[in-house]
């Protein structure tokens, strides 16, 4: 792929990263966007030698979020990070949540895309929920806690098993894939020497399984598909080395 493909593509996508809810854009159509970004984010990586991944700009972008405790997104930045290649930590401080994304240019971007548009997505869907009878025949706390834990797990799961799902697709395909996730990681300790991370765990009790069945079952509404668009990669993207 030439250069000037290469920039086309990045064009695209920072045209795509504007349709948002809060430009205008419907849920479906923000959606539908994350979707095709996702697949160009694919195919600009495919055309790319382990040498030009690191050549890449390697960039840390923090996300903040007011508020004493975390909000339900919280518990699925792994799963972003780990959809985007990029490497993810938290701090936590007295009146907000520090999320910070570190990886290539283009993939701490997308990053933070899925970040705002899936943590509107669940605040949508819940505000949905709360309309219901079984809502309101549970009551308030229950209610919230088991439907967020739902959706929370049935998202991270979702974006797992899509990102393993091209990987696999690739693999299959015969595709020359470098570890890129390897190579994030060895960026990371090469810009952040000092650094050390503590291991964080969230539990997952399920105090209502009505309302956890609902929030799974509304995260599978949530419009995100496999980042190649549930199509085989294309023979002409094969990697040489």
């Amino acid at each position: 792929m030439t250069n000037t493909k290469r920039e086309s593509i990045i064009k695209r996508i920072n045209l795509l990263k504007e349709r948002t809810t809060a430009n205008g854009c419907t849920e479906s159509e923000a959606m539908v966007a994350a979707e095709v970004i996702s697949r160009l984010l694919q195919e600009y990586d495919l055309s790319m030698t382990e040498v030009e991944v690191k050549s890449q700009e390697f960039i840390e972008d923090k996300i903040t979020i007011d508020g004493k405790t975390k909000k339900p997104i919280h518990d699925v930045v792994t799963a972003i990070a780990y959809f985007t290649d990029t490497k993810v930590y938290f701090t936590k401080r007295m009146s907000n949540y520090v999320y910070n994304f570190f990886g290539a240019k283009k993939d701490v971007e997308f990053a933070g895309y899925l970040f705002d548009l899936l943590s509107h997505a669940m605040d949508n869907e819940y505000a949905k929920y709360q309309k219901t009878s079984e809502y309101k025949m549970i009551g308030g706390k229950v209610a919230r806690g088991s439907f967020y834990k739902g959706m929370i797990i049935r998202l991270s799961q979702r974006l797992r098993d899509m990102k393993d799902s091209i990987s696999k697709e690739a693999q299959e395909t015969g595709l020359m894939l470098y570890n890129k996730m390897g190579i994030t990681e060895q960026m990371f300790k090469e810009h952040n020497p000092s650094l050390k991370l503590k291991t964080s765990t969230s539990r997952m009790k399920i105090s209502d399984r009505s309302a956890f069945n609902s929030g799974r079952e509304a995260a599978n509404r949530v419009n995100i598909t496999s980042g190649l668009g549930g199509k085989k990669v294309s023979e002409s993207m094969r990697l040489t080395a």
